[in-house]
């Protein structure tokens, strides 16, 4: 649950639409869900999963919080399960591979600063990422990775660890 605290999408609620006319078969007529499951076109602010693609995980901690986990621990609850799920729905043409950092390294403010939840707002979210950046940019070549994940310690007291955003930066 940590990894998709933090990195994985937020889904918006909404019904989907089976496409009874569509030219792929099983293919879902798009809704106006900010994440649904059709599509008509692609959004070339996201990497399109027909390729590997490499994702950094950094583990953010606190000031006011211990970590009760470690990232290796967190890692191992998402991979390799996640790669292999990818793998199988793209029918292989999709790899995502994960490089783990295997530290945390500790945001400058406490977890009760950016309120971290489900549609937190956008103010608490912007302090969040600028910080999340600020602190790992000395440790992590950014340069060398398609997609970031920015996993906070799920038990510290400002992170609801069912939280989830995506960010296109």
């Amino acid at each position: 649950t940590t990894m998709s605290a933090l990195a994985a999408t937020s889904l918006g609620a909404g019904p989907s639409a089976a496409g009874l006319d569509s030219a792929a078969p099983c293919a879902l007529t798009r809704t106006d869900a900010h994440h649904s499951e059709g599509l008509d076109t692609w959004n070339a602010a996201y990497p399109r999963p027909a390729r590997s693609l490499n994702a950094v995980m950094v583990f953010l901690s606190f000031p006011d919080a211990h970590p009760l986990t470690t990232p290796q621990e967190l890692t191992a609850d998402h991979f390799p399960a996640t790669t292999r799920f990818f793998e199988r729905a793209s029918y292989g043409r999709f790899t995502l591979r994960p490089h783990a950092l295997r530290h945390w390294i500790q945001m400058p403010n406490p977890s009760t600063t950016y309120a971290i939840r489900r549609d937190w707002k956008p103010e608490h979210r912007a302090a969040y990422l600028r910080d999340a950046l600020s602190v790992a940019d000395p440790r992590v070549d950014f340069s060398r990775y398609d997609v970031v994940y920015f996993v906070a310690d799920p038990d510290a007291p400002g992170v609801d660890s069912d939280a989830t955003k995506v960010v296109n930066l």
